[in-house]
């Protein structure tokens, strides 16, 4: 487990973690599958906090994603050549990684097809997934060294101070509750 980071202002007595960001979010899609929550640290102004918050994925990237996989699957009527020299060609066992590897292949396109079926029905904007406000923006954590501190180019917008990060000092071990969500950020009691 990552060890969380301390986020905290420079001018006034401000403190949060990233730990309010980890989790499980999932997406309810139409036909009752799920789909994993795009989603980044953010500040929402109705929280007054930092959250999590959905970023959407680039869908000319992940049809761009989906050609290569395509690409690299073997085509289901690929001609069969004469048992003896698949044989000789493939074992058994690199048969097998083959199928393994031509399975993975297939559930990671049909996941980017989700991604595309996802972006296809969205039609809210990115939104706080605590609190499902839009009034957010968006806030990168970086991963800091022991020691380290580091400032965040994002002003406190309650008054005006530096965003900085540190280490908090301890690694957790935690488990987290599955969240979900409508295909419009709205959580599903």
């Amino acid at each position: 487990m990552p060890e969380p980071m301390l986020i905290s202002c420079s001018r006034c007595g401000f403190e949060t973690s990233s730990r309010r960001i980890w989790g499980n979010f999932n997406y309810l899609m139409p036909n009752n599958t799920s789909l994993s929550i795009f989603r980044t640290s953010g500040w929402c102004r109705s929280c007054a906090n930092i959250e999590p918050v959905e970023q959407f994925p680039d869908r000319q990237k992940t049809k761009a994603e989906i050609a290569a996989l395509e690409k690299a699957r073997l085509p289901s009527d690929a001609p069969k050549s004469p048992k003896w020299f698949r044989w000789f060609l493939f074992s058994k066992r690199r048969a097998a990684k083959l199928r393994r590897e031509q399975a993975y292949l297939n559930r990671e396109i049909l996941e980017k097809q989700m991604i595309l079926r996802f972006l296809d029905l969205r039609t809210d904007s990115p939104c706080c997934l605590s609190c499902g406000s839009e009034d957010i923006s968006i806030v990168d954590i970086p991963s800091v060294q022991a020691g380290e501190v580091v400032e965040i180019p994002f002003a406190h917008p309650d008054c005006g101070g530096m965003f900085t990060v540190r280490r908090a000092g301890v690694r957790l071990t935690m488990s987290f509750p599955l969240r979900t969500y409508t295909l419009n950020g709205k959580s599903v009691p």
